[in-house]
């Protein structure tokens, strides 16, 4: 079933897993918490925008890494693969050996016990033949039994030897797998972390400057119009140019 990336990594993690992405909308300054400037400017001039390029290249730098992590699994993943067809054929090959020799030592033994019962039989003539031709198949009794006991205990080997690379061969995957997992997540992770030191840093900026001008000491009352003097309102005299003189 798929997982979602927000479930697995948290809050601004988008997409389905492993194709995760990370948003994070900053923070907005509100302009209209601050005083009004006498001259009606806009204080908006004052605050920088979100600049995106080092989120981008975090983002890219992550999209790399994911990438060469996969590539390693894949050759690794390959090469367990090779290594335990190489160990299932030594296996088989083994077995195969041991079976060629139970099958040589069986015909040897049955070989040993046919010639002693013919000795056995020209030994004592017609009268033991009958006790001669029982111990001889007694001795081929032995020796069959001897061989299948050697052939079922083999089997038993090789099938245990079998399951138990199979066993270490799945394990090894899931091993690989995780840390593969581990790996991707810890990137993204860590993606997650800078990309909030980013805008954390820029949203602390804008704080800063938003500080600096509510404490700028600027009279931001509307100014008054103060009222034009004469010159003899002044105590003085009009020159011929227009203005006042002592």
């Amino acid at each position: 079933m798929p997982q979602q990336c927000s479930d697995l990594l948290g809050e601004g993690y988008t997409g389905v897993w492993p194709a995760c992405t990370y948003n994070h909308d900053p923070e907005e300054i509100d302009l209209t918490r601050l005083p009004e400037h006498p001259s009606g400017e806009d204080w908006s001039m004052y605050f920088d925008a979100y600049d995106p390029t080092k989120q981008e290249m975090a983002e890219r730098d992550a999209v790399t890494d994911i990438s060469q992590l996969q590539d390693i699994w894949s050759l690794q993943s390959g090469q367990l693969g090779e290594a335990w067809e190489l160990q299932k054929g030594q296996i088989g090959e083994n077995w195969g050996l041991k079976r060629g020799e139970l099958g040589w030592g069986a015909g040897l033994g049955l070989g040993e016990a046919r010639r002693t019962g013919i000795g056995a039989k020209n030994k004592s003539k017609m009268a033991f033949s009958g006790t001669a031709e029982g111990m001889q198949r007694l001795a081929e009794s032995n020796v069959m039994g001897n061989y299948e006991r050697g052939l079922k205990a083999g089997k038993t080997a090789y099938e245990q030897a079998l399951e138990s690379g199979q066993m270490g061969y799945e394990q090894a995957l899931a091993t690989g797998e995780l840390g593969l997992t581990q790996g991707i997540t810890d990137i993204y992770q860590q993606l997650g972390q800078d990309i909030y030191g980013y805008v954390e840093d820029w949203e602390d900026y804008q704080r800063d400057t938003r500080n600096m001008l509510y404490g700028s000491g600027l009279d931001w009352s509307k100014e008054e119009q103060q009222p034009t003097l004469t010159c003899d309102q002044q105590g003085m005299q009009t020159c011929p140019d227009g203005t006042c003189a002592p």
